[in-house]
């Protein structure tokens, strides 16, 4: 059985602690978990490694703790799938990735937002939303 495999790890955790009888079934539940919880954590960062979307493996990226709306911006813009025009010019839904809020002939893409003339809001979310709303 591989070394990186996570069933070797709960028979190499099975080995290890055989020596405790003591050992409820709920305290083995536990680690058993915290084995493949980690074991799928370093595989994600792993593979997300050059990605846009890996600051999604750090537990640093506020996005289950934000509101609804807010997580949604968030991870649209971490992911880069964020339906502005820039995203939807790739796939051919529109004729250009221009933006059409401002005139100053950049692609509309989440580094855009930012300094769009077109919107006036602080928060990259509040932005997020009006150009989508002003988008239709």
């Amino acid at each position: 059985m591989p070394t990186g495999c996570p069933l070797f790890k709960v028979w190499h955790f099975e080995k290890v602690f055989n020596f405790r009888r003591d050992l409820t079934l709920h305290s083995a539940k536990l680690e058993i978990k915290r084995i493949f919880r980690e074991s799928f954590r370093l595989t994600a960062s792993r593979v997300a490694r050059d990605k846009p979307w890996s600051k999604l493996c750090k537990k640093s990226h506020g996005i289950p703790s934000s509101p609804r709306a807010a997580a949604v911006a968030k991870f649209r813009l971490l992911t880069g799938h964020d339906c502005l025009w820039a995203h939807l010019f790739r796939f051919n839904l529109v004729t250009s990735p221009i933006c059409v809020l401002c005139d100053t002939g950049q692609d509309m893409t989440a580094a855009h937002l930012d300094e769009c003339s077109a919107l006036n809001d602080n928060c990259i979310v509040k932005r997020y939303w009006r150009a989508r709303c002003l988008m239709t």
